[in-house]
């Protein structure tokens, strides 16, 4: 009876899940310097595209991953420009696709609240910003 109940409890849980596989592009690392990488392993990313550079081997205390910008398509690599600070991106780490464009929250309450990006620079925040700026090429 124990076993019956179990199970019910499992089926129950796993009911509304998808467990079917997400497809996913990841790039690693060539080159870093100067604030700006070359990465390979990324041959759908589009220009202005943001993505993500995570560690690897990944740890625990390893902090998020660092946004970064494409802006250099070339035929087996693609440049981008780190957002922030890239001392702690080495050559082998994960580059993941966002699938976003560059956009920048904006709005009145963000007014002296945050840094470019849109980063709250204070513990607290009101409310979100209303709208928000894309960038255009």
């Amino acid at each position: 009876m124990e076993k019956d109940y179990l199970f019910d409890i499992l089926k129950k849980e796993l009911e509304g899940t998808n467990l079917a596989p997400a497809k996913e592009e990841v790039g690693r690392v060539v080159s870093c310097g100067d604030g700006v990488v070359q990465i390979e392993g990324l041959p759908n990313v589009v220009f202005s595209e943001m993505v993500e550079i995570t560690r690897w081997p990944a740890s625990a205390e390893a902090p998020a991953g660092k946004p970064a910008l494409i802006l250099n398509l070339e035929e087996y690599t693609v440049g981008a420009v780190i957002l922030g600070d890239d001392s702690s991106i080495k050559e082998g780490d994960l580059v993941r696709r966002t699938g976003k464009v560059l956009s920048v929250p904006a709005g009145e309450a963000l007014l002296g609240r945050g840094e470019p990006l849109g980063n709250s620079v204070r513990w607290e925040r009101k409310s979100g910003p209303k709208e928000s700026f894309v960038s255009s090429y």
